[in-house]
């Protein structure tokens, strides 16, 4: 069994639940709106929603969009899954919750910024997004460069 086949064997297991959990862009144009980054208790408390000033940031807010490139990402992840017996399920971020991240397997698309729950793994992981909300530059911070690497993408 190559490489890849043994990584979609592991996240797909047949006694696992697996959820695809596509980006809210809609939190991430508010972000960009506000001007600042918020947290992953903001969005599960949905407490912003009462500071926010206009009707549109609050409609902006409400929506539920996701990007065209997490909808190609998922039709390639699910023709990829095709073999192996599986329990997939697409799921839009705002609707997983804590309990469904502790007890099945599951993949993150988008940016922090844009799928919060990834937050949550952001010391786990070597490179992660740092960027300013307000300017929208964005760039992946390297927390361990290698010889010859740079700190920053």
């Amino acid at each position: 069994m190559g490489t890849k086949n043994v990584l979609l064997s592991r996240l797909f297991d047949p006694n696992h639940q697996t959820y695809i959990v596509a980006a809210d862009s809609s939190w991430y144009v508010l972000q960009r709106f506000v001007g600042k980054e918020l947290s992953l208790d903001d969005y599960l408390s949905r407490r912003y929603m009462n500071s926010l000033s206009t009707r549109e940031l609050k409609i902006v807010a409400g929506g539920q969009y996701t990007d065209l490139a997490d909808i190609t990402v998922v039709s390639k992840i699910l023709r990829a899954t095709a073999p192996f017996p599986t329990t997939s399920t697409v799921r839009y971020a705002r609707y997983i919750s804590i309990e469904d991240l502790r007890s099945n397997n599951f993949i993150l698309l988008g940016s922090t910024a844009s799928n919060p729950w990834g937050k949550l793994f952001t010391s786990m992981r070597n490179f992660h997004e740092s960027g300013d909300m307000a300017s929208g530059n964005a760039c992946y911070v390297n927390g361990k460069p290698l010889p010859g690497e740079s700190d920053r993408y």
